[in-house]
């Protein structure tokens, strides 16, 4: 089973999103909720065309990916005022 101990800095964003997409795939909406948060805790970064293509169809429409969703958008649009605001824009 993959566990958070088994993700190194140098590639943690990749990785979390990979177990993000393998809950997906399991149908397993909780689980790529928990995974998508983690990722976007690691960069604010949203990948459309992933969330668009077949990986995320077990998912997708359920209450609690739209939830954790909307909830993981709302972390990363925060993450990225803020650094803006520490660069200047």
């Amino acid at each position: 089973s993959f566990s958070s101990r088994s993700v190194s800095a140098s590639n943690a964003g990749g990785t979390l999103i990979d177990a993000q997409i393998g809950s997906a795939w399991r149908g397993d909406a909780a689980g790529s909720v928990r995974w998508l948060e983690r990722a976007i805790a690691h960069s604010p970064m949203l990948h459309r065309w992933q969330l668009a293509s077949g990986l995320f169809d077990k998912v997708r429409r359920t209450a609690e990916f739209d939830t954790g969703f909307a909830r993981a958008r709302t972390l990363a649009e925060e993450r990225l005022r803020a650094r803006r605001a520490v660069i200047g824009e």
